[in-house]
């Protein structure tokens, strides 16, 4: 009974050494949270735009094609997400009003529809002729720390989001913007 005893109070005390020193470490992957933020900065910069400031109710239609994000981060991002970034601008409680008061519409263009809309029903509506197309660039940096240990600790990932509305068939940019946010991991790069 006593070997029981003793034996017990080791397993509990090296359980506890190992959840503490293998504690699930953080990550710097991309989190639902950092999709929000990035949709809904992108959507407020781009209703104060000198872009859409200067349309209103009775301005040509404007119709923006978006195109899926060009991924050049560290991440694997699929290729519906990369489609998102910009089909959730355009789904932004703030857009709906504003394109009728701006008049424009944003589209993904034809020969994608079909394939997005088996994942996201919501995803566009009929074909039209162009004038505009948004598209953006996600780019990311690391930095690391080597640690006591030698390797790699204390990873910062910094992520940077840029979006772009060109006029067609001239390919002016009439509206740019960054969106940037950090994340944050600790650990050892072996754990």
């Amino acid at each position: 009974m006593r070997i029981a005893c003793i034996a017990c109070g080791l397993m509990i005390g090296l359980i506890g050494c190992a959840q503490a020193t293998y504690a699930p470490e953080k990550s710097t992957r991309l989190t639902a949270d950092d999709y929000v933020y990035v949709v809904s900065e992108t959507a407020a910069k781009l209703q104060d735009s000198d872009f859409l400031k200067q349309r209103g109710p009775d301005s040509p239609r404007a119709v923006i094609n978006i195109t899926k994000v060009e991924n050049l981060t560290t991440d694997l991002i699929p290729e519906a997400e990369q489609w998102m970034f910009l089909i959730n601008v355009r789904n932004a409680p703030a857009m709906s009003k504003l394109s009728q008061m701006k008049n424009f519409v944003f589209q993904v263009p034809p020969e994608q529809l079909a394939r997005i809309r088996k994942k996201f029903p919501s995803a566009g509506s009929s074909a039209m002729t162009p004038t505009y197309i948004m598209g953006a660039t996600f780019r990311s940096g690391t930095r690391s720390a080597k640690g006591a240990s030698g390797f790699a600790e204390d990873r910062t990932e910094q992520y940077q989001l840029d979006y772009r509305i060109t006029a067609l068939p001239g390919g002016e940019l009439v509206w740019s913007s960054t969106v940037e946010f950090k994340r944050a991991a600790k650990g050892n790069l072996i754990d």
